[in-house]
């Protein structure tokens, strides 16, 4: 199971600004299955943490273009979360090694 509840409340590009301008994140969680030929694959998706009847289950039984919907938003908070690992990552390993030398020389 993975669970992006570090997602929960993010401040998102435009939330201040018009609809068209807005950019989404959700905190979702997915459950997934390891097939016998070791493929994973979800076999449960829920959009945001709370559940209630507006924050279903995704399953692979619903409606295609659902179930389509919630694994592109579940991949959509796992590149999230990557985006800032790796991010953090090079920041950590890398900066302060360009401290070290004329920081142009680094980029």
């Amino acid at each position: 199971m993975v669970d992006y509840k570090i997602l929960e409340d993010i401040p998102c590009y435009g939330q201040d600004e018009g609809e068209e301008e807005r950019r989404y994140a959700c905190a979702s969680m997915g459950l997934f299955y390891v097939k016998g030929n070791g493929d994973l694959v979800p076999i449960a998706i829920q959009l945001h943490q709370d559940p209630s009847t507006e924050n279903p289950i995704w399953t692979p039984n619903d409606i295609e273009m659902d179930w389509i919907c919630a694994k592109l938003w579940l991949r959509n908070s796992d590149a999230q979360v990557h985006q800032v690992g790796i991010k953090s990552s090079v920041n950590k390993a890398v900066r302060p090694h360009c401290a070290k030398k004329n920081e142009s020389q680094c980029l």
